[in-house]
């Protein structure tokens, strides 16, 4: 009987530490790390809860001293943020800033509502850029205002979002483009060199059989071999474009207009062209040099091939090996609405 109390005593005190480990906040800025000034406290209050009356829009503040030895600030604000349950139920229009001071960490958490125009990439440009550099400063006030001013303007306008990304786009230095443009140029170089004995290879393999010089047998175990090779050579040559063409065209727009999911959606086409390049041109090619400039006749050899020629145009000493070919590699109370986050938003310490 009293190990059964225990366990229902231990079971309610577990239960009730777990409750109120996240707190159910009732002001729209609760400063519990008395960071602000009552000034400050009223200014920042005023601000948020006319923002929420003229736009059902919830944009929360909460100040604390330390996290707990075994919390992190993406967990802690998640929970106080479904917790509160910020934003309205069914728009989950919530934001919530926890700043800990001790910790030195700042989180802003984003409802599902709201994901769209203060995305994950956004939120992490606004500590990056405004409030980091306030609070290392000590202006734990400014930093947290200025964020809330951005966060209230891009909610009202999201346009403002483009400009305030070309606004705080690192520059990058002339180097870094230099280096770029020798690695992927470097890469191209010594593909194409490959790309190009593949090509001539299978030139040669289409003469040979449309000539009568190897047999059916001999042609598909040149052909095939060569094709693989030409096919596995793709990947060097898109994966340096996609990095030096994405890493250009993210240093001057928003990170989040990435190029990788637009060549995604064109790579089936992109291979089906490559492979047309790589066998139906140099059969063309083959045909013409037949016709055009050998005036040879057309015929095709079935079980047997010529030896000599097959030596001569396909041993491993010779100018064209297909061997060789293939790639080496108001007032400031307010109540939770029924919003809930996912977990989006951002992090940051100083």
């Amino acid at each position: 009987m009293k190990n059964k109390i225990l366990f229902l005593f231990i079971l309610t005190t577990f239960t009730l530490f777990s409750q109120n480990k996240y707190p159910v906040l009732t002001e729209i800025v609760t400063d519990n790390a008395q960071i602000f000034s009552e000034e400050e406290l009223v200014s920042l209050r005023n601000k948020l809860s006319n923002f929420e009356k003229k736009t059902t829009n919830q944009v929360v503040v909460l100040t604390i001293n330390s996290l707990g030895k075994f919390e992190t600030i993406e967990n802690y604000a998640n929970k106080v943020f479904n917790t509160t349950k910020i934003g309205q139920a069914g728009k989950d229009n919530g934001v919530l800033i926890v700043f800990s001071k001790n910790d030195r960490k700042v989180r802003i958490e984003v409802g599902y509502g709201l994901e769209h125009v203060l995305t994950d990439a956004l939120s992490s440009r606004i500590i990056r850029n405004t409030m980091i550099p306030a609070f290392k400063k000590g202006n734990n006030f400014s930093g947290i205002d200025l964020a809330t001013n951005q966060i209230i303007d891009f909610i009202k306008d999201p346009n403002l979002i483009t400009q305030y990304i070309k606004d705080t786009e690192p520059k990058t230095p002339w180097f870094v483009y230099v280096f770029i443009i020798i690695f992927v140029g470097t890469f191209l170089a010594i593909t194409s060199f490959s790309m190009y004995n593949n090509l001539t290879n299978l030139i040669e393999v289409f003469r040979g059989f449309f000539t009568g010089q190897i047999s059916l047998g001999r042609f598909l175990l040149l052909f095939i071999p060569t094709l693989i090779g030409s096919f596995f050579l793709l990947p060097f040559i898109i994966i340096p474009l996609v990095f030096g063409y994405g890493f250009l065209y993210e240093t001057k727009t928003s990170i989040e207009n990435s190029i990788y999911d637009s060549l995604l959606a064109q790579l089936p086409l992109a291979i089906a062209i490559y492979l047309i390049a790589t066998t139906i041109v140099p059969l063309l090619i083959a045909l013409f040099k037949i016709k055009y400039r050998e005036n040879k006749p057309f015929e095709i050899s079935w079980k047997k091939t010529n030896d000599t020629y097959f030596q001569k145009t396909f041993s491993s000493s010779g100018s064209s090996s297909s061997y060789s070919s293939s790639s080496s590699s108001g007032g400031s109370s307010f109540s939770g609405g029924g919003g809930s986050s996912g977990g989006g938003g951002a992090s940051g310490s100083w």
